[in-house]
């Protein structure tokens, strides 16, 4: 089997004895390389690898690459950027120090497949391209929320004395002057949670619980969970910078006083899926990571919800699924295309046949253990044995996991 062909693309000029140096580090290791400027970048490779001007391959990036190649890894991959000036002396000592600890200074080496440059690249001009540089093919990929992985392992960059990349810095320091954060968008550090409600009193709940124990039944079983979730909640925020929101069903019900605890927001008119995905774009334009909540499954353990939180730390998807193909729980911090949420009134059960599947193809997806939510009286045997020890749960929630167990006995009886 041929190894992988490699087009790696140079964002300016090249020491001839480097150039030959890397060109033949590079030979070593892939079936072909083609080697470009950024201002003729029409990669025939399989792979395409941009580095920065006087670059070094250091053998730990090199042999980074390599495997990511050979593994055919998905994604984009940033090797960072060490520059060192040729010339020494106390004062060069000093600028390479800056050099390397500026955030608006630091650099990354891109890696990504060839369908990948093509996607994100292919309408630019070639002009365009060079024009942009590195910092602004990283800036570029970044504001899309792509998922990158950024690798330890470096290539170095010889500059000449006292020479820097003023359009880098100058494309770096608008943001990095900018306000960082102010007062009132704080939030953006934390996790926006969402639960779907619905009212009772003013809309049907737990429809094929309620054929069986009675509407009254359906509802009190139904407030007791609302309790378990809020209960959640306020132990997870004790930890983790969440703000937790109620999505209510009914438009008019927002004032509510069952909804008085959380933030209220609008399911909006549309199905199931669409309504969450038009929350899950705005709520990530002000959050760093968004996820929703089923209410059916009030036995969802704190530590298993910090442990999707920590997952999120990574740009991706985390998904909980429930014994009967839905979800108790999902979140993302990646954007996703308005088409994806497309579902026709009355297939929201087909949307949600293999979601984490469907996510996984905008980014890393870690599938949860698989919970049960209580629909029906065939699920509570199964509630009560996923039910955890009490430190595993706020009193709050223990108490109305409590009441809840009571509830279910009386029901099976």
């Amino acid at each position: 089997m041929l190894a992988p062909k490699l087009t790696v693309i140079s964002f300016g000029s090249q020491r001839r004895e480097l150039h030959m140096r890397s060109l033949g580090l590079l030979k070593e290791r892939f079936h072909s390389v083609e080697w470009l400027e950024s201002d003729r970048p029409e990669p025939m490779g399989d792979w395409v690898w941009c580095v920065p001007p006087q670059c070094v391959l250091t053998l730990g990036a090199l042999l980074h690459v390599q495997g990511v190649v050979e593994e055919n890894a998905g994604g984009i991959h940033l090797f960072p950027v060490l520059r060192e000036f040729r010339e020494g002396g106390a004062a060069l000592d000093a600028l390479q120090k800056v050099s390397d600890h500026l955030p608006m200074l630091r650099q990354f080496s891109i890696l990504m497949k060839a369908s990948a440059w093509r996607a994100l690249f292919a309408d630019r001009q070639p002009y365009e391209i060079s024009e942009l540089g590195l910092s602004g093919l990283e800036k570029d990929i970044l504001s899309r929320s792509i998922p990158v992985q950024r690798h330890p392992e470096s290539v170095r960059s010889e500059e000449p004395a006292l020479k820097l990349d003023w359009k880098q810095i100058y494309l770096r320091s608008r943001n990095w002057l900018d306000p960082m954060e102010v007062v009132a968008n704080w939030q953006r550090r934390g996790t926006a949670i969402v639960c779907f409600v619905r009212t009772p009193g003013l809309s049907t709940v737990k429809p094929a619980f309620a054929r069986e124990v009675g509407k009254d039944f359906a509802e009190t079983f139904y407030r007791t969970s609302l309790e378990a979730v809020e209960g959640l909640l306020e132990k997870v925020k004790e930890r983790e910078p969440i703000f937790p929101h109620w999505a209510i069903h009914e438009p008019h019900a927002v004032t509510h006083p069952l909804w008085s605890g959380l933030t209220c927001l609008k399911q909006g008119e549309q199905t199931e899926p669409q309504n969450m995905g038009r929350l899950y774009g705005e709520l990530l334009l002000k959050y760093r990571s968004v996820f929703f909540l089923g209410c059916d499954c009030p036995q969802l353990s704190a530590s298993l919800l910090t442990e999707s939180l920590e997952i999120l730390r990574k740009p991706g998807f985390v998904v909980g699924p429930t014994s009967n193909g839905h979800w108790y729980l999902w979140g993302g911090n990646v954007a996703l295309p308005e088409h994806f949420w497309d579902c026709v009134a009355g297939q929201e059960l087909e949307f949600w046949d293999g979601f984490a599947k469907k996510l996984s193809a905008f980014g890393d997806t870690r599938v949860q253990k698989t919970l049960t939510l209580v629909q029906s009286t065939e699920d509570l045997g199964a509630f009560t044995q996923q039910t955890q020890d009490p430190s595993e749960y706020s009193p709050r929630q223990f108490e109305a996991l409590k009441k809840l167990a009571l509830l279910g006995l009386q029901a099976s009886h």
